[in-house]
């Protein structure tokens, strides 16, 4: 889902085993952030998909992928 709300509910439900994919441009608004968060604190496998390596979002990322 787009909506933050939406994704923060759908991670507050997910657990070890699960994995979220998160896809941001920057990958450093606030709201992407949070929903990263969140999925780190539940011990989530977080994949983000940016376009800038050095982005806030990949200290939340078990895997990165993000284009050169």
């Amino acid at each position: 889902s787009s909506d933050p709300h939406i994704q923060s509910i759908t991670v507050a439900n997910m657990d070890e085993g699960d994995v979220v994919i998160l896809v941001s441009v920057s990958g450093s608004t606030k709201d992407i952030l949070d929903v990263a968060a969140q999925a780190k604190k539940r011990g989530v496998t977080t994949i983000a998909v940016t376009n800038y390596l050095k982005s806030p979002l990949v200290r939340y990322a078990d895997y990165v992928l993000y284009n050169l």
